[in-house]
């Protein structure tokens, strides 16, 4: 019972209405997709409408992270999650009674979306700092994987019950379960001291550069390479069939190995071993770029590794979020990490379908590494300052009392018990 508790710790368990409530906005999610699939089909829409939502979705997650904290505090009503569950509901009555506007999706797919990431970005920020520093890595884990869960369910219900306008209107309503669970825990304008200003996220990007980067590659990993797995097997010559068993491989990996990852991430220096994992994730990219030509089963193995190291390097990002900061400084954090991984799976498309385009199904894997490789570089060549780089001038409206928060946090940075000899800070 001991050995189950280090591995699944039984504090876990207090967070039950957290997990839950991250399935349910998943669910919205997933509900999203299968009717813009559902849609696209019916309507006959070219590809440039099915895709225009999902970037528009990106796109809202982005203006989420970086406006919604500054409002929190200053207009509270505005930003509740009851308000923001309301107008998620009321955009989709328009589209429940004319399916076929395309204008009315863009609409629905904008603002649930806005208010999606919202709750994420609530419950990220009031759930996060609830860990341990020894357990944060498994906490998350879990916690994506409850969203994994979620998004995989939403397809299997719309299969059942259809297109219609009723199913149009049940797609938010996952959220009132979010409300039910969670409203009193995302009160997050008691953590503000002050609204925040967006010039305030400039000392957070000085001080730490590499997470930034991490966090912007965490999402490229986590949410467009999955995307482009099934048009990759095709490229390469497999069937429709083989090309859908082959995306449940990498599904598979992600869920298998993610718990076991973050086990170890824990016990490690949490920088570092998201460093040596971004490597390991270069090298064996190129891997899957080569295994297609040794048979089917060679490909699914090596998908289903790279699944699991794709999925938990946007484990990594957050959980590093929440060991280098606390109080606002926190909110603020993972504000800009939620923004950069929307930008991750904003750009993600644009440059894994450069690399499909250029060289072909391998390109994908290929373009990944470069990405990879890319971010070991810059983290090579960057100048380490150890904390220093915080003593800068204020510019453009930056918080003096910011910054000084800011180092203090950078010379008390999580270092895991286990590595007793080594003192030195990395940033």
């Amino acid at each position: 019972m001991q050995a189950l508790n280090q591995i699944i710790p039984k504090d876990f368990l207090r967070f039950w209405s957290y997990f839950v409530a991250t399935i349910f906005i998943s669910l919205t999610t997933g509900a999203n997709l299968s009717l813009a699939t559902l849609a696209s089909d019916i309507f006959k829409w070219p590809t440039a409408y099915f895709s225009t939502l999902f970037v528009l979705a990106s796109f809202a997650g982005i203006l989420m992270a970086l406006l919604l904290p500054k409002f929190l505090k200053k207009y509270p009503l505005m930003t509740s999650p009851i308000t923001l569950v309301t107008l998620a509901v009321i955009s989709y009555l328009p589209l429940s009674y004319v399916p076929e506007n395309y204008l009315f999706w863009l609409i629905a797919f904008f603002v649930r979306a806005f208010a999606g990431n919202a709750l994420y970005f609530m419950v990220e920020a009031s759930f996060v700092p609830l860990l341990k520093p020894s357990q944060r890595a498994r906490g998350i884990t879990l916690y994506f994987m409850c969203s994994v869960f979620g998004f995989m369910l939403a397809p299997l219900i719309y299969a059942e019950v259809g297109f219609s306008s009723l199913s149009i209107v049940g797609a938010p309503m996952a959220f009132v379960v979010v409300l039910l669970l969670l409203h009193k825990r995302l009160n997050l304008k008691e953590q503000i001291v002050e609204s925040p200003r967006l010039s305030d996220f400039i000392p957070l990007l000085q001080a730490y550069p590499v997470l930034w980067m991490i966090c912007f590659v965490g999402g490229m990993a986590s949410e467009s390479v999955d995307a482009f797995l099934g048009v990759m097997a095709l490229d390469l010559e497999y069937t429709q069939k083989e090309s859908l068993q082959l995306m449940s491989w990498f599904f598979l990996g992600g869920i298998v190995l993610q718990y076991p990852l973050s086990l170890l991430m824990d016990k490690s220096h949490r920088m570092r071993y998201t460093i040596r994992l971004i490597s390991f994730i270069a090298l064996w990219s190129f891997v899957v770029a080569f295994s297609a030509q040794y048979g089917y089963l060679a490909f699914a193995l090596s998908l289903s590794v790279w699944g699991g190291i794709c999925y938990v390097l946007g484990v990594a990002s957050l959980a590093l979020v929440g060991d280098k900061f606390s109080g606002q400084q926190r909110i603020l954090a993972v504000a800009l990490q939620s923004a950069l991984y929307h930008a991750g799976c904003l750009l993600g498309p644009v440059f894994l379908g450069f690399g499909l385009s250029a060289v072909g199904g391998s390109g994908v894997p290929l373009t990944f590494a470069i990405i990879c490789m890319t971010l070991l570089l810059i983290r090579k060549v960057m100048p380490r300052k150890k904390g220093k780089a915080l003593d800068v001038k204020p510019i453009w409206g930056l918080s003096l009392p910011l910054l000084v928060e800011l180092k203090q946090q950078s010379e008390t940075a999580y270092v895991a018990p286990t590595n007793k000899k080594s003192t030195k800070k990395h940033a």
